[in-house]
Parts: C-alpha cells; sequence; structure tokens
C-alpha cells in the first residue's frame, strides 16, 4: 500500500500497536484521540495550553467542578425526599447516598485546587501589572539621558502598554473566575454523566490498509 505521506504511515502503525501518542520530532506529540489526532506540545515540561493564558481551560475545570457539587447536592436531596416518603428502601438510600456524597466531595475538592491555581495567577499578574510603570519610567528616563533615541523609547513604550492592557484584561478575568460562586456564574453548568459508556472507535482520518 501506498501511503499518502510519511506521517500518515507512521500514525497508522502507532494506532496498530496500540500507541496513543508519538513524537514528532519537533518538541510535540500527536495524540490519537478516539475521533480525531490532536497535538500536544510540551514547552518547558508543561503542556501548551495549559500553562500561562490558560483561562479557557480553568474555565471548564471550574465549571465541571461547580458542576458535580450542584449535581450531587441536588440528587442528595431528592434522595432526601424520596427517603422521607417511603419510596426508597434502607440499602438503596446508603448506596446512592454515598455516590452523592462523594460527587459532592470530588466537586469540592476540585474547586478547591483549581481556586488556589487562580489565585496564584492572580497574585503573579498584579505582581506584573506593579512593575511595568516602573518599566515605563525607566524607558523614559533613558530616553532622555539619551541611552535610546525618541523612535526607540516610542516602540518600547507601545510595547510595555500593549503588554500592560493585556495584563489588565487577564487579571480581571482571572478575578472574576476565583468570585464565582455557581457554575452559571462561572459560564454554565455542564451536564454530569454518572453513568459513563466509553466507546472505542479508530479516528476517521485514519484508513486501514487494504489487505
Amino acid at each position: 500500500m501506498k501511503w499518502p505521506t510519511i506521517r500518515a504511515r507512521r500514525d497508522w502503525l502507532a494506532a496498530s500497536r496500540g500507541i496513543t501518542s508519538i513524537p514528532t520530532g519537533d518538541g510535540c506529540a500527536t495524540s490519537l484521540g478516539l475521533d480525531q489526532a490532536s497535538p500536544l506540545c510540551y514547552v518547558g515540561g508543561v503542556p501548551s495550553g495549559h500553562g500561562e493564558g490558560d483561562k479557557g481551560g480553568s474555565v471548564r475545570k471550574l465549571r465541571v467542578a461547580f458542576s458535580k457539587k450542584e449535581k450531587g447536592e441536588e440528587l442528595l436531596a431528592r434522595l432526601e425526599e424520596l427517603k422521607k416518603a417511603g419510596e426508597v428502601d434502607d440499602e438503596q438510600y446508603q448506596r446512592k447516598s454515598e455516590q452523592y456524597t462523594q460527587l459532592i466531595e470530588d466537586g469540592t475538592h476540585e474547586l478547591e485546587a483549581i481556586q488556589q491555581s487562580l489565585s496564584e495567577r492572580l497574585e503573579v499578574l498584579e505582581k506584573d501589572l506593579e512593575e511595568k510603570p516602573a518599566e515605563l519610567k525607566e524607558a523614559e528616563l533613558k530616553r532622555k539621558l539619551g541611552e535610546i533615541d525618541a523612535e526607540a523609547f516610542a516602540s518600547r513604550e507601545q510595547k510595555l502598554r500593549a503588554r500592560i492592557s493585556r495584563v489588565e484584561e487577564d487579571a480581571n478575568k482571572t478575578r472574576a473566575l476565583l468570585n464565582a460562586t455557581s457554575a452559571e456564574a462561572a459560564g454554565g453548568a455542564i451536564e454530569i454523566q454518572l453513568e459513563k459508556k466509553i466507546l472505542l472507535r479508530r479516528p476517521k482520518w485514519l484508513k486501514l490498509p487494504k489487505k
């Protein structure tokens, strides 16, 4: 069989051997997902997109954590009502109570970890904002002393102000996430499946060679 590209052949071989990710030679790895391959790059040992500036990832994690906690609380309250009405026996009540309590605890623990991470991130951003005005003043002093010309100063000032604007925006969004008290406030609830069904499928892009 003729392969369209070397990567296509390599991906097929990896999938056939049960390998979920393979190096691409550029510091990244191709993760073989259920439907398609997605690049997962590591920079300094941290997956790209999961470090500084990963607000989207933090938002989803926060929504999931809140949703778990709220779903567990909702189900547990409903279970208590059924118990009072005599519609569930002791064994059913005990089993479901433990399940929902665990869901609440999982969501609570995740919330604490995410909020701690957001708090640390906000601290770094606020420190950055405190330092930037001093950098502007230093650049202006260098211009007055003649260390840099007006054109170089204008360029540096523009970059610093743009950086300040981005950091301020990031800090405001991070602060808003920290202040969220529900899934709705964090961007909306996410459906939590208590019983997961795992279906393994070959990626659509992966064509098996004809025998």
